[in-house]
This record gives C-alpha cells, structure tokens and sequence, in this order.
C-alpha cells in the first residue's frame, strides 16, 4: 500500500474502525491488527474490538503505528479527540520535564520568599502547619513544572506540601477550582498494614472483620491510626464485629449453662494460641480431649484479661541456652520467609510451647511443622521432648527438624544470620522419623525413676 493513501480512523460503539481497504493486503499491517490489537478484516478495512483495553488506549495505539509507517491519517469524532488529547499530554510531560530541569539548574521563575509570602497574606500560620526543607523543595517543583506528582514514602508530609501548592495558587488567582480526590475507604489485613505505613492524619476508624493470631501485628496495625501526631481532642474508633455465621462455632456455643467453655482443642490452637499457652498456667484448665475452662476462671479470666503469669527466675545458664533456642527460631522464621514468602511463615512457638514445633509453613496443606534446634557447637546433636519426639513419628514427612550450629550471642543477630547461611545452615532434616532409620541415631539419656510396687500376693483357690 503506499503511504500517501489516506486512512480513515472513527469509533463505532465499542470498536476503532480503520478504513483503507489495502491495508487489509499489507503484511505487516495484518500481523499488527491481528496479533497485537485483534482485529478483523472487514471489506473497507479492519474492525478493532475495544476488548480489556480503553477505547481511548486502542484509538492512540492505532493511530501511532499508522503514523509511524508513514500513512496519512485522518480521524472523525471521537478518534480525533482522544489523539488530540493524548498529543496534549505528552506536550504537557515535555513541558514539565523541561521546567524541572531548569529548576535544578537552578532557574526558577517562582522564588520561595515570594511563595511563603503569599501563604502568610492568605493565613497560613506556620506556628501550626511548618514547612520543612524538603516540603518547601516540593512546593517550589510543583509550582514550577506545574504538571507535578509526589509520590514520597507514607508519613512524608505529602498532604502539608499539597495544601500549600494549592494556597499559592489560591492567593495567586492562578486556578479557579481545586478538586481534593482521596481514598474514602481501605481494605487491608494486619499483615500488610502493621507497619512503616502512618494513616492517623487522614484515617481515624477502623473495622475488623477478624484478627489475626498474632497479637502483636494485631496491636501495631491499630497504632496506624491511634499514635503519637494525632491532632488535640482527636477521637479514634476501634470497631471488632463478632458474628454468628451458620455452620461456625461462636462464644454462643462455646459456653455451657453452668457458664463453663468447652472448645475443641484444633479449633483453639488455629483461632487463640497465645491464649492457648497462658492458659497452660492454670491447672484447673483442660486441654484434652477439648479445652475445658471452668466457669469460676472464666469469670477471673474476663475480669483480669490482660494479666499474664510472673515471670520465673532462671539461672544465667539457662537463659542463655534459652536464648541460643531464640534465636534459632528467629533465624528459621528469616530463612523460610525468604525462600516462601512471609504471609505463610508463624512462628508459633512464640504463642505456645505445647505443639510440639516451632514454626509452620502455611502454604502447603497438610501444614509442614518445622522444629528448631540451635547450639552453640556445630557438631549436629540435639534433644528431643516426649512431645516432640511424638509428633515427628505422628507427623512423618510433614514434620522436619532445621540444626543452626556455632550460634555466638556475642554477635549481632543479623551478622551473625549472614554468616550461618554463608556457612551452609540450616541442616534440615526432613521426616524426622525416617532419618532416625538411617543417618540418625536416637538414644535416651533421661530416664525416669519410680518406686518399685510391691509384687502382688497369689490368690488360692479355697481348698475343698
């Protein structure tokens, strides 16, 4: 086809239609309308389906690959406006691209002086909303390159530069309308919003439709929005919806006439596992066949919610070995999380010590259980508990033991992660029960002494 055929681009409902019959014959027009916008041959040319993309998006597409092979196009309606628009936009970008490199050039048409100025007449009180230095750079790019974007990290101060960007104008007649666009809703979970993200000047509700198990990320994601720059006399609502839904056990069902909870043990130890673990203080609680509480510590327990146990007094020897077993953990947690993705790494041994692990890689079903042994030598040698030892043989392939070695706490804990990892750590001992059949060997060095019964009397039969 040569180039100097016109070429005709409209929109028709929900389709761009191109019309130059020889296009239909160029090869390289018809691989680009088949295979990259999905057209269809029609008599006078091709007819493009709007499809997942824009129409405005397709119309641009179109007309700049005709125009870059040369043809001349012409466009009707709504096709001359969406390329006028879009010529309009990347002049727009040209001119302030333009006007930001001059600023750091160090030409400016709009001074600071001048600006704060105009603030002050219009009565901004700096003794309330300050400028920082980097605020005030912001304010200085916007008002010079006019088409302008911050797009600094949460916290920043981006709303105080916005606002003052808009007073200039104000104060200056240069705008007749100033339009504030903004989230009025954000759907989030505690695990992606608990932290580094700062909402409490612009966010002071929050609904949980569930909690997480974790307390801490639970307490952090509300301290977004209750914390420290919260304005004088600012209220902040915590709104927690507890539901009944059909088919799932409640409270409701939970506890008995008599006002003691009965829970199924697995559906405690998925929905309450530091719970589960402080409750283990209290010996008037049951854990099997079901987590039973009776109704006169239930009572206490609602009264005294946020009480724990005193802490006990440990010898320095084994607080350390405590400590070694810590940071194990924490390195364990650091490793699966890299190589799995955080969402589906817990560490629970943090809620309970009475599972039998330490930390649970979620996302794989059965659960895979991972216990966590460290020492400070690096000879591979540790203890099993009777509970551990029970569920590595219960558990089978689904439960592996990960060895750290040569732990030093005289190092800091991310150093000294570098340095195990470099060093070829964690040993990972996947089916725990398997490998005590073949590289590993278990022997018992804790045995437990009782005092002998007394051998029972035979009976006689009476003689006749």
């Amino acid at each position: 086809m040569a180039a100097s055929e016109a070429i005709t681009i409209q929109v028709e409902a929900d389709s761009v239609v191109v019309l130059a019959p020889a296009l239909v014959a160029d090869r390289t027009a018809r691989l680009f309308f088949t295979s990259i916008v999905g057209g269809t041959a029609i008599e006078m040319g091709w007819r493009c389906p709007r499809r997942s993309l824009p129409i405005s998006t397709l119309v641009v597409r179109i007309n700049s690959f005709l125009e870059g092979r040369g043809y001349k196009v012409s466009r009707t309606g709504l096709a001359e406006e969406e390329v006028k628009r879009e010529l309009e936009r990347k002049r727009s970008f040209e001119r302030a691209r333009t006007a930001a490199q001059s600023l750091r050039d160090g030409q400016t048409t709009v001074e600071l002086d001048s600006v704060m100025r105009q603030l002050r007449e219009l009565g901004w009180r700096e003794e309330n909303r300050s400028l920082f230095p980097y605020q005030k750079a912001g304010v200085l790019h916007a008002l010079n390159a006019v088409n302008a974007a911050n797009f600094s990290v949460p916290g920043s101060g981006k709303t105080t530069t916005t606002l003052a960007i808009a007073a200039t104008h104000i104060a200056g007649d240069t705008i007749d309308l100033v339009i504030v666009v903004g989230p009025a809703l954000l759907v989030t979970n505690p695990a992606s919003t608990s932290e580094s993200v700062s909402l409490h000047q612009s966010c002071h509700n929050a609904i949980y439709l569930d909690r997480t198990y974790d307390c801490a990320l639970f307490l952090q994601s509300i301290d977004r929005i209750h914390r420290l720059g919260l304005r004088a006399g600012q209220s902040v609502e915590v709104h927690i919806i507890l539901a009944t839904h059909s088919g799932r056990i409640t409270i409701d069902h939970l506890v008995d006439d008599g006002g003691n909870l009965h829970c199924p043990t697995r559906f405690a130890r998925t929905g309450a596992p530091q719970l589960l673990g402080m409750l283990e203080s209290w010996n008037e609680v049951k854990f099997s066949p079901e987590v039973f509480i009776p109704a006169q510590l239930l009572d206490e327990l609602n009264s005294v919610w946020a009480l724990l146990p005193p802490p006990s007094d440990i010898p320095k020897w084994a607080a350390e070995r405590k400590e070694v077993g810590n940071r194990a953990e924490m390195y364990t947690v650091q490793f699966e999380r890299t190589r799995v993705g955080a969402t589906s790494i817990f560490w629970v041994a943090r809620d309970s010590d009475s599972l039998g692990w330490d930390v649970e890689d979620r996302s794989m079903n059965p659960y895979r259980c991972i216990e966590v042994k460290g020492r400070r030598e690096t000879e591979v040698l540790f203890y099993l508990s009777e509970n551990e030892w029970s569920k590595a043989q219960t558990l089978g392939p689904n439960y592996e033991v990960q060895f750290w070695g040569g732990i030093d706490l005289m190092i800091d804990p991310a150093v000294e992660y570098s340095k195990l990892r470099a060093s070829g750590y964690p040993i990972v001992i996947t089916n725990l029960a398997a490998e005590l059949r073949n590289t590993l060997e278990a022997v018992a060095v804790n045995w437990r002494i009782t005092r002998r019964l007394p051998p029972a009397t035979p009976v006689h039969p009476a003689e006749s």
